[in-house]
């Protein structure tokens, strides 16, 4: 039936037909849309000195926190990129344990390796893309580090236990996410366990 259909219809319509059935492999590349949370700087003059990438960053970084504000969002992963003027691109991320749209924090997870970019012939132009955005919740009022019962007397005297984040920002930047584990709650249905759960 293939060689009636292929000259009948032609080449065209038999090949769909296999491709449609899984006989023949049909490469699929797709288009990554463009990032929605973007911000970008162009240059008149090449950029060359470390100070002045920096300073190109944190720009960046408060253009972008501002937008982030204004949707209630916080970024959980950014990348970083500079455009050189002979067509090479140096790029650099960071991600966070949980949504941040703080720019003096998020500079400070960029800081050491900001450093490692070099400008070569110059920099034409960067951009900051956040291509994982979250809702921005309120702060935690506690983190599950010690037993159930020391937090609920801790949260009943008034005390705040301390804020880890930025401490697992910079972990994870530093060493990578897979060699940093964190504490997370989980629900389990067994009741002896108690009801706050590591």
């Amino acid at each position: 039936p293939r060689e009636g259909l292929a000259a009948r219809f032609g080449e065209e319509v038999a090949r769909r037909l296999d491709q449609a059935l899984g006989r023949s492999f049909e490469p699929i590349s797709p288009q990554a849309p463009p990032a929605q949370w973007r911000t970008r700087l162009a240059f008149a003059e090449p950029l060359f000195t470390h100070d002045d990438i920096a300073r190109v960053a944190r720009r960046l970084l408060d253009e972008l926190c501002a937008r982030l504000a204004g949707a209630e969002l916080g970024a959980r992963t950014l990348v970083l990129r500079y455009y050189r003027a002979d067509g090479t691109l140096a790029e650099t991320s960071a991600g966070t344990s949980r949504p941040n749209r703080d720019p003096d924090a998020l500079a400070r997870l960029f800081a050491e390796r900001l450093g490692e970019i070099d400008p070569g012939f110059g920099i034409d132009a960067a951009t900051l893309d956040a291509p994982r955005v979250e809702p921005l919740l309120p702060a935690q009022a506690a983190i599950a580090l010690v037993s159930p019962g020391r937090i609920e007397a801790a949260l009943a005297s008034g005390a705040e236990l301390p804020d880890l984040a930025p401490l697992v920002d910079r972990l994870i930047n530093k060493l990578g996410a897979e060699a940093v584990l964190r504490v997370e709650t989980c629900e389990r249905h067994i009741p002896e366990i108690g009801r706050a759960h590591v």
